[in-house]
This record gives structure tokens, C-alpha cells and sequence, in this order.
């Protein structure tokens, strides 16, 4: 009896160590049970409420503001930044210091990467960080764009406090939104 016990309890040691339990199922869902097949904890932020729900709402505000941009909507872009990122200006003083000029040609506006916590730097609170890639077909070939948004969440809605190109020389780094985001001050 005593050795169906000692054996027993090796056998619990090595499933322990090893994380072989039955509560990971057949791992198709990464342990958690989770719908996106991600393990808890699989972003580069350590705040999961930071994201979580929130992650679709904050890339969907990041799109329709980089697609304001491409498009010269001055106004909407504008509504989409902080009072901070607006300099403190209104929406509609902001969207004066605008240049008028005709919209850019069509453009798809993708979120790549996942977001992550950036911290606070010179006149930018802490936010979350999206890396927003614009490309567009226009009569002299593909352009792509990407930028480094800071995105921050007050009352209930995401928007963006900063806005910082990603240089071509950053994307080999290894983590070229928060070089620009924290470049950019």
C-alpha cells in the first residue's frame, strides 16, 4: 500500500511540474477556455484590463482616426484625439491648423502587432500602444505608412494622445512603437 502511495504522489509531482492536468483540455484553446485560442496573458502588456474587451473598440478608434488622416478629414481626426494630443486646443480650432488639400487615394488601414502598455513621457500620459500601417496604391507605386498611436481611454471612450511616425530604421528594433511613441515627445 505504501508503495501505491509513494508512486502515486510521484506521479501527481511530475504532472505538476510538467502542467499536465486535466483542467488544459486537449490545449486547442491554449489552457483557458478562452474563445481566441490565446493563453491568458499572451499580449505584451501586463494590465489585462487594459485590453481585454476594450481591445477591438481601441484598434477600431486607431483605424477611423489614421483613415481621417489619409483622407484629410481634418474635423474627424481631431474628435478623435485627447485635449492633450489636440495641444489643448477645441475640435474645431485644431482642425483650422489643418491645411486644406485634396483626400488622399484609397487606403486599407490595418492594426498589426498586438497592443502594449507604453509609460508616460514628456507631455504624454501612460497609454497603450498600437503600431496603425496605412497602404495605399497611388499613380507612382505603393506607399505604406506606418506610425506608433498612443492610445488612452478617459470616460468610457479610447482615443488617441499621440501620434508618431515608425522610421524605417526602427522597424528592425525590437519594439519600434514604443522607440517612436517614446522618441517623439
Amino acid at each position: 500500500m505504501k508503495r501505491m502511495t509513494a508512486a502515486a504522489a510521484v506521479v501527481a509531482s511530475v504532472l505538476v511540474v510538467t502542467g499536465c492536468s486535466s483542467s488544459h483540455g486537449d490545449g486547442k484553446d491554449g489552457g483557458d477556455g478562452g474563445k481566441d485560442g490565446k493563453k491568458p496573458g499572451a499580449g505584451a502588456s501586463k494590465e489585462p484590463d487594459a485590453f481585454g474587451k476594450d481591445e477591438a473598440a481601441m484598434k477600431a478608434v486607431a483605424v477611423k482616426y489614421r483613415q481621417a488622416v489619409h483622407q484629410r478629414d481634418w474635423r474627424k481626426k481631431c474628435e478623435l484625439l485627447t485635449q492633450q494630443g489636440r495641444d489643448g486646443k477645441s475640435v474645431d480650432e485644431c482642425a483650422a491648423t489643418n491645411v486644406a488639400s485634396e483626400p488622399g487615394p484609397p487606403a486599407t488601414v490595418t492594426v498589426e502587432g498586438t497592443p502594449e502598455t507604453v509609460p508616460a513621457s514628456g507631455k504624454h500620459i501612460a497609454g497603450t500602444g498600437l503600431m496603425v500601417t496605412t497602404t495605399s496604391d497611388g499613380s507612382d507605386g505603393r506607399h505604406v505608412e506606418r506610425v506608433a498611436l498612443r492610445m488612452v481611454k478617459g470616460g468610457g471612450t479610447w482615443l488617441v494622445e499621440q501620434d508618431a511616425d515608425i522610421y524605417d530604421s526602427e522597424e528592425g528594433h525590437a519594439d519600434p512603437v514604443r522607440e517612436a511613441l517614446m522618441r517623439s515627445k
